[in-house]
């Protein structure tokens, strides 16, 4: 009996809080303010349940969240153009292109509305016109173009990558144990935080932005530790250019925010009231442990590590942008080929369906949209990237023999 009445207690404070913030919101309405009162950005702090929150709480608190979460992955999407023009000292997006010894340059000729390609504009026609301090840079230019005219020949590439492999084999362990380790970070967090968290969410205000921090900080490291492999892994092989980064590492990010976007998705769910909802809920649950838990994690990432390379692995991880320059072996292209599948039909597509429902036929919830968005954009195009991937690592290039001339 103490229990039942306790229970109704706490049914009975939490109406009269849901009450209280609507007769507030409709008060603010009324006098055309936007609802702010002095010290309400300090009770959304202290609040124990989204459930709690006014209206223009929620928005105050998602514009907070949108800007910080937005500036992060622009720093990423702006590290890797940067670490990518220190590394090859070129960047490229169709005919224009930047190098760090032409400048400027419009269909590989300097372009004589810069300064720089006006400088460099008379050695356009070969090592003779150029002076001897700089026909090393020049010699280089020279010889990728020769370069980028041969076939690329896979099987030379592998066994390039193998030989890398045997040279820095310290490297190539402790790579592989932070892959993992990684893995494993990414697993517990995507299942574990919206666990924790259960408590604070309500169906029509979803989780506390804070919740999402935590998870965010992971994927930022995350990321950083993919950057720094695309940048300085002497086992990395390809080049990428802006094109590349846009099609690889952008959708890249949102791949790896999809299991975690659903798992969310999940407690809200859960959490509301009815029927539909929680049916939903149980369907989208079910949907997530085959083909997530069952099919990504278990039976892909088993697959994905007879994969001497790592490539099919730091696809499972959302490294794509690291996996596409690294050459993969003819025998290994069916698990790259099966992760993809495994993710589109076991995971993004059923959970797309029911999440649309919840949308349409319980509540507008901001996440849950933001979670259908993330499925639907990210699953197509790992099919796509899937079929025409090749098995030379992308920009990759055959080893030529040296310019005469080059120093």
């Amino acid at each position: 009996v103490g229990q039942i009445e306790g229970k109704h207690q706490d049914i009975t404070d939490h109406a009269r809080r849901l009450a209280e913030n609507e007769s507030s919101t409709q008060a603010a309405d009324d006098d055309g303010s936007d609802g702010v009162q002095p010290g309400a950005v300090d009770s959304a702090y202290s609040a124990r349940n989204t459930a709690s929150l006014r209206t223009s709480q929620v928005q105050w608190r998602e514009r907070i969240a949108g800007f910080g979460f937005g500036s992060a992955t622009l720093v990423l999407v702006v590290l890797a153009v940067v670490g990518l023009y220190k590394k090859h000292r070129r960047l490229s997006l169709g005919p224009l292109a930047v190098t760090s010894d032409m400048g400027l340059m419009w269909k590989e000729k300097p372009c004589r509305c810069c300064r720089l390609g006006q400088q460099q504009s008379t050695r356009a026609g070969g090592i003779g016109n150029a002076t001897p301090e700089e026909k090393g840079p020049v010699a280089e230019r020279e010889n990728d173009k020769k370069k980028a005219k041969e076939p690329v020949d896979p099987m030379q590439l592998y066994e390039d990558q193998r030989k890398r492999k045997a040279e820095n084999r310290r490297w190539d362990r402790a790579r592989k144990a932070l892959l993992r380790v990684s893995f494993m970070f990414y697993v517990a967090a995507s299942v574990g935080i919206p666990w924790w968290k259960a408590s604070t969410v309500s169906c029509e205000n979803g989780f506390f932005w804070e919740t999402h921090v935590w998870f965010f900080v992971l994927f930022w490291c995350t990321k950083l530790f993919e950057l720094y492999l695309l940048v300085f892994d002497p086992l990395v092989q390809g080049k990428l250019d802006l094109k590349d980064i846009a099609m690889t590492f952008v959708p890249s990010c949102m791949g790896y925010l999809d299991a975690y976007t659903d798992a969310t998705s999940i407690t809200i769910a859960m959490s509301c009231g009815g029927d539909l909802a929680p049916a939903l809920g149980k369907w989208m649950l079910g949907t997530y442990i085959a083909g997530v838990v069952v099919g990504q994690w278990l039976i892909a990432a088993a697959l994905a590590l007879k994969d001497e390379t790592d490539a099919c692995f730091m696809q499972v991880l959302h490294f794509d942008a690291v996996a596409i320059c690294t050459t993969l072996p003819e025998r290994r292209k069916w698990i790259w080929f099966i992760i993809p599948m495994i993710r589109t039909f076991g995971e993004d597509l059923p959970q797309c369906v029911m999440q649309t429902f919840f949308v349409l036929y319980v509540k507008r919830n901001y996440f849950v949209l933001v979670s259908v968005v993330v499925g639907a954009g990210t699953s197509f195009y790992a099919i796509y990237s899937a079929l025409t991937r090749k098995l030379a690592a992308m920009g990759a290039k055959p080893k030529a023999s040296a310019v005469p001339g080059a120093t």
